[in-house]
């Protein structure tokens, strides 16, 4: 969803996304960059994947299209702004997004090592500081 709203020109979004201590839950953070620097303070969404408790946006959705078009009424999104300063950011998602398989979830962080520390350190505009 976060590589089609890139696609519909809102760029200053990103996903910050890993496992949870018991390893058994994704979490995810879906928020607006600040001069191309992620994550930030600007958190659209923060929340955990489990068994139940759908997220309002993303209940009874049929298509990727009407996921996409629920988040972006949900969370008021503005006009689409292109921001050149994340392009790279985009682009690196995307190819990230793309090389990933159906059944695998996209994960930056987690309690044991793993590819995802890679990942990290080649990401545009990444902050390692950053302390949620």
């Amino acid at each position: 969803m976060v590589s089609l709203l890139h696609q519909r020109g809102y760029t200053q979004l990103y996903l910050y996304s890993g496992m949870s201590p018991s390893g058994l839950f994704w979490r995810f953070e879906i928020g607006e960059m600040k001069g191309g620097s992620w994550p930030t303070d600007k958190v659209l969404v923060s929340d955990t994947v489990q068994d139940s408790g759908p997220l309002d946006w993303s209940v009874d959705t049929d298509s990727l299209e009407q996921l996409c078009q629920r988040f972006i009424e949900h969370y008021q999104l503005d006009k689409p702004k292109q921001d050149a300063t994340n392009r790279s950011y985009v682009q690196w998602f995307s190819e990230l997004s793309d090389s990933m398989g159906e059944d695998e979830l996209l994960i930056f962080y987690a309690d044991y090592p793993g590819p995802y520390e890679e990942r990290l350190r080649s990401a545009p505009g990444y902050n390692p500081d950053w302390d949620s």
